[in-house]
């Protein structure tokens, strides 16, 4: 399918814009009261903030006041470098720079993840109808697999590109990027689950596609633009028609990965080859209570072929809120691969139901999907199950003066089978959680569940302690620990397993900041430490004045395993260790430049003693020129 033909789909998608004279913000509404913007989202003026489409895995709400706009974002990924990903994610869906939201915003970790409110000048999303940015990126990369080994690389890179971002109108926006070099400016959050065997999700970071990312939101995430690995041009086009809203993206990708999912895990497969890829999405408001949406992905290769197009709904009125999708996919897998269905094919849907109010909560959920079911442009790690949920909660809301502010009982109950019926999971959990004084959430959650691995029933359980506070305005510490049975997965056998995290955010004045993670995680059983992981991400940021910023970061990674406790071998000893330096200096935004350098390093049972195996440093410059 060629370029031409993929873009004429994806327009058919896109109703013509129209109305130049319209307002973004005119469907916002006008907050009754102030918002103290300090990263915790209680103020009573919130609830009649407007919900709006969001990235995949958070909730986003907005409202007016004076000449602001405020944001309120909560996600439910608890990782110390999420707020990042949030702050990149309002400043792409608002159009203004990460460095303002930076400044204008508050964050806090809690035990469901993170919240953040951001306090936006509506004058500084005034954005030039066109605008050119051109990059040049240099980048030499070297590596080498043993200490004794002479490094080797392709020496120096010089790779061109172009941006151009048009808004005619605050109905229509449409960006284009040539060669786009998308080198990681900040690296990727470290993690690491060995009680998992889904591939982990990785947030998207890159502007271009972050921008108008809330366009192709849907129940269902079949557009995670992390899939697009590699691509040397890419088109988005987004907008509005006064009720309804829509998006298209256009790109071709020089490296193609997808997950491969199954009902008890996924990994990722890469083709060695390029790819066409393709995502249209359309909603259309009916009245202020219901939306309908249609939305399509495509990719296409030289003997591969992914599909998928599905309906979807939503309905909310007062405390009450209710969505629904159905999706369908036909694929076409190359034969090396060597799956048992090259041709798999297979509908996906679900159905939720949500109560919220002040005090009280409840919902619930039906999802089922097909073991043909893919989506490669998107992350649905798992196929092939039907899952039901029902859930709820009740808050005690304290005095005015009280030190408890608020007291949260949760608990919800989830049953999993595979499509022939084996019961995959059946889960019980509850959580008790206070908000106390220094903006401070502690707590503890319960959980048991039979899981089905490997052909043999387990039971799992698990008891979390959690909190999260404010010893200073300036600083935030925080912790886990988790201990209860659990499955080896490598040896299908119960242990005693333990997770602690413990995790530090400090800034000293405006321009420095600190930012520490530590997680470890172990596993004893059968008179043995069968395993014992720790990962720790370090970062340190310097505003050196409004212009300039310098970056550092060290990650590292240590696994032990105890190889006389499984049947098959096992890694004993592996380490890995990855730091990063980045000096930025900023005209504004879109000019800049970018200079650094990495350094990694590991050993494991073949290389015992830890060694640098890999180099890289990177120059890149970009220049913004508005007509």
């Amino acid at each position: 399918m060629t370029q031409a033909r993929l873009l004429s789909i994806l327009l058919l998608l896109a109703p013509a814009a129209h109305g130049a004279g319209t307002d973004a913000f005119a469907g916002l509404p006008r907050l009754p009261a102030p918002i103290v913007v300090d990263g915790v989202i209680e103020e009573a003026a919130w609830q009649a903030a407007t919900p709006l489409q969001s990235p995949a895995r958070t909730t986003m709400r907005a409202g007016l006041g004076g000449d602001l706009l405020y944001v309120a974002v909560r996600s439910p990924d608890a990782g110390t470098w999420q707020v990042e990903a949030l702050l990149a994610a309002v400043a792409a869906r608002f159009g203004v720079g990460t460095d303002l939201v930076r400044v204008m915003s508050a964050a806090r970790r809690t035990a469901a993840g993170h919240e953040l409110e951001v306090a936006i000048p509506l004058a500084a999303m005034d954005r030039p109808a066109l605008e050119v940015v051109a990059t040049l990126a240099a980048t030499g990369v070297q590596s080498r697999n043993a200490r004794a080994e002479a490094w080797h690389g392709d020496g120096a890179r010089f790779e061109a590109g172009v941006d151009v971002a048009w808004v005619p109108s605050p109905a229509l926006a449409v960006a284009a990027t040539i060669n786009p070099e998308f080198s990681q400016l900040a690296p990727d959050r470290a993690r690491l689950d060995l009680s998992s065997n889904f591939v982990l999700y990785v947030p998207e970071r890159r502007p271009f596609f972050m921008d108008g990312s809330d366009v192709f939101a849907t129940p269902f995430q079949v557009l995670h633009t992390r899939r697009i690995a590699a691509p040397d041009f890419g088109v988005r086009i987004t907008g509005n028609t006064g009720d309804g809203t829509y998006g298209a993206l256009v790109a071709h990708d020089t490296t193609t990965e997808f997950l491969l999912p199954d009902a008890l895990g996924s990994t990722i497969a890469i083709l060695d080859q390029t790819a066409d890829v393709a995502a249209g999405r359309y909603r259309h408001e009916l009245g202020d209570d219901a939306s309908v949406g249609v939305v399509a992905t495509v990719r296409h290769g030289q003997d591969y072929h992914n599909g998928v197009v599905g309906v979807d709904g939503r309905w909310a009125h007062g405390h009450h809120s209710a969505t629904a999708q159905v999706l369908r996919s036909q694929s076409r897998y190359p034969d090396a691969l060597g799956l048992v269905d090259p041709e798999p094919e297979g509908d996906a849907w679900q159905f939720d139901y949500v109560y919220d109010s002040d005090e009280w909560s409840f919902n619930t959920w039906h999802t089922v999907v097909d073991p043909g079911f893919r989506a490669d442009l998107g992350y649905i790690g798992q196929v092939g199950y039907e899952k039901t949920l029902l859930g709820g909660s009740h808050t005690w809301y304290g005095d005015e003066d009280a030190s408890i502010a608020g007291t949260r009982l949760s608990a919800d109950f989830d049953i999993t089978h595979r499509h022939d019926g084996q019961l995959l999971e059946r889960e019980a959990e509850a959580q008790l959680q206070f908000d106390g004084p220094m903006r401070s959430t502690f707590g503890v959650q319960v959980l048991a569940r039979d899981r089905y691995w490997d052909g043999i029933f387990f039971d799992e359980s698990h008891v979390n302690v959690f909190g999260a506070w404010f010893p200073a305005a300036n600083v935030q510490l925080g912790g886990n620990l988790r201990v209860g049975p659990q499955i080896d997965l490598f040896a299908s056998r119960t242990g005693q397993g333990r997770y602690v995290d413990v995790w530090a955010e400090m800034s000293v004045g405006l321009a420095h900041s600190v930012e520490f993670d530590l997680v470890r995680q172990s596993l004893e059983r059968d008179g043995g430490t069968a395993f014992a992981a720790t990962v720790m991400d370090t970062r340190y940021a310097w505003q050196i004045d409004t212009r300039q910023h310098l970056r550092f970061s060290v990650q590292a990674s240590r696994i032990d395993r105890d190889p006389a406790l499984y049947l098959d071998p096992v890694e004993a000893t592996s380490r890995d260790l990855a730091t990063q330096l980045v000096y930025s200096f900023q005209l504004d935004p879109r000019t800049s430049v970018y200079a650094g350098g990495t350094l990694g390093a590991f050993l494991d049972d073949d290389n015992p003693d830890l060694f640098a195996s890999d180099r890289a440093a990177f120059v890149k410059l970009s220049y913004a020129w508005e007509p």
